[in-house]
């Protein structure tokens, strides 16, 4: 997100300094939020594939906060 390449749903406690530092801009500032949870989409041939299969992998292990 932060080099433009996407949209997120993250949780505020994870990006709140980015946001601050306008690094990160809300798309949505007056949707609430239902569920604080991660979901990652991709294109099932990315050639990034390998990189999001790990991304995905160190998200599942990190408990939200």
């Amino acid at each position: 997100m932060l080099r433009g390449d996407g949209v997120a749903v993250l949780p505020e406690y994870l990006i709140r300094s980015d946001l601050a530092a306008g690094r990160l801009v809300r798309v949505l500032p007056r949707q609430p939020i239902q569920q604080d949870c991660f979901r990652l989409y991709f294109r099932a041939d990315d050639p990034r594939r390998a990189f999001y299969e790990s991304l995905a992998a160190t998200l599942r292990a990190e408990p939200l906060r």
